[in-house]
């Protein structure tokens, strides 16, 4: 999980690091944030998170030094704060922060990766809220990507624990958010960049993700995991949605899973 979110950070840098400083400006999928906008959310995420973990006296200088000139409170404050700064001056923090994170988390103990703590998806793991901070980082990396015009980047550790994450969730979309009836099954074949087969079986109101090979199939859902990962993250419309995903079985009830999906902010 260590390895996968610093490759992500890795993989930011350097896209970044290549951006003009017109491109640093250039609008992304979420709605009044640009590329600028999202690093500065990745920065304020980082540096709660680094404040919130164990640090020496150098750690907090620098965090400090980071935060001027004053510490915001949220992450929208941290996009505030450094719309006003140069590109080059966002990367740096950024950059700054990453050294940081990356210093607390090679030292992260298995006694620490398992205390529970608050996480968008409520009392978890330490290492179940890294791989939300994967998931967080990587979307918002194909954002910039989308707004650059620069694809990439879309399969690896990174990628695998964006659809581990997505994996984690899929079951209540489909059994609570699309009403889906007990006794279906539902199959998500994701044909790459990430390739992965999810089994969804609805019993008692509760969607359950299985091993595969499934029973009968009430429905397949063919995609790619870029397109299950953009519409879950309510990126693309479900109109857009629908012409990338190919339905078998149940159609109608397979729109409606798809339509269903969007589930992050």
């Amino acid at each position: 999980m260590v390895a996968a979110l610093v490759e992500e950070w890795s993989a930011i840098g350097d896209l970044l690091s290549g951006a003009t400083d017109a491109q640093w400006q250039f609008p992304s999928p979420c709605p009044g944030w640009s590329v600028r906008d999202l690093a500065s959310h990745i920065i304020g995420a980082e540096v709660a998170a680094a404040w919130e973990s164990d640090r020496t006296a150098a750690m907090d200088s620098a965090l400090t030094a980071l935060a001027q000139p004053a510490c915001p409170d949220s992450n929208d404050g941290w996009v505030r704060m450094l719309r006003t700064a140069h590109p080059q001056e966002v990367l740096r923090r950024l950059r700054a922060v990453i050294r940081i994170r990356e210093a607390q988390l090679r030292s992260l103990t298995d006694e620490q990766a398992a205390r529970q703590v608050p996480t968008l998806a409520g009392l978890r793991s330490y290492a179940r809220y890294l791989q939300i901070r994967v998931f967080d980082c990587w979307m918002h990396e194909q954002d910039m990507r989308e707004a650059l015009g620069c694809s990439g980047h879309d399969d690896g550790a990174p990628a695998e624990l964006t659809v581990d994450e997505i994996t984690e969730t899929i079951g209540y979309l489909v059994a609570k958010r699309a009403h889906v009836p007990d006794g279906t099954t539902v199959v998500f074949d994701l044909r790459g960049p990430v390739e992965r087969r999810i089994v969804v079986e609805v019993s008692g109101g509760r969607g359950r993700v299985v091993p595969p090979p499934p029973g009968p199939v009430t429905v397949t859902i063919q995609t790619s995991s870029n397109t299950l990962s953009r519409v879950c993250g309510g990126r693309v419309t479900i109109e857009e949605a629908l012409r990338s995903v190919t339905l078998s079985g149940d159609r109608r009830l397979g729109t409606e899973i798809v339509a269903a999906l969007p589930y992050t902010p």
